[in-house]
């Protein structure tokens, strides 16, 4: 019934609501109301963050840049290997609206027919960037220490597996399995 009417107007409604916590525990905290949480909670769909299924980055990127390339009218515009690599490897805390809008900056901020890494601007917190090095270190101390953090988190990326952690770096794999030795020593040796 409308507002101040006494006539019934049948409706047929679906609703879907979509949130990022828990709602569930949100009531036992008695931050969301139990009755509105029973109607609402008929079908539930998990849906993870796009850092939980990097498998498809690449494929909402390149949805994304073909969507900017019609709507700029860029018909050659392509992504780089490097840059798709970062992208693949970043944590997206935005999630896919991140993701969108870093492909919509890149194709407006282009210099060429490729996007590069240059081209792209991720908004990365401290403690991702691998950058905060005591004062006093020497520059040979810092980058060991930058290259040993880089290439952990893209193993870490890669689950381990040094052959895709090596085309990911474009770096040799023998080369790779060198450095990962070489640190270990290193940290057995503090």
């Amino acid at each position: 019934m409308r507002l101040g009417s006494t006539r019934t107007i049948t409706a047929d409604v679906r609703i879907i609501a979509a949130t990022n916590r828990d709602l569930k525990e949100e009531v036992e905290k008695g931050n969301f109301r139990e009755d509105l949480f029973y109607r609402l909670n008929v079908v539930r769909i998990s849906l993870p963050s796009l850092r939980e299924r990097t498998e498809d980055i690449p494929v909402l990127i390149h949805h994304f840049l073909e969507k900017y390339r019609k709507e700029m009218n860029i018909h050659h515009l392509q992504i780089s290997d490097a840059a798709m690599n970062i992208l693949k490897q970043y944590s997206w805390p935005g999630n896919i609206r991140e993701l969108e809008n870093t492909i919509e900056r890149a194709v407006v901020m282009r210099n060429g027919i490729e996007i590069v890494p240059e081209d792209l601007q991720l908004f990365v917190k401290d403690e991702d960037t691998l950058t905060s090095f005591p004062v006093g270190m020497s520059l040979k101390d810092a980058q060991e220490q930058f290259k040993k953090g880089f290439i952990e988190k893209t193993l870490e990326s890669t689950g381990g597996n040094k052959t895709k952690a090596a085309k990911i770096l474009e770096i040799e794999r023998t080369y790779l399995s060198k450095m990962c030795s070489k640190y270990q020593k290193d940290e057995q040796s503090e």
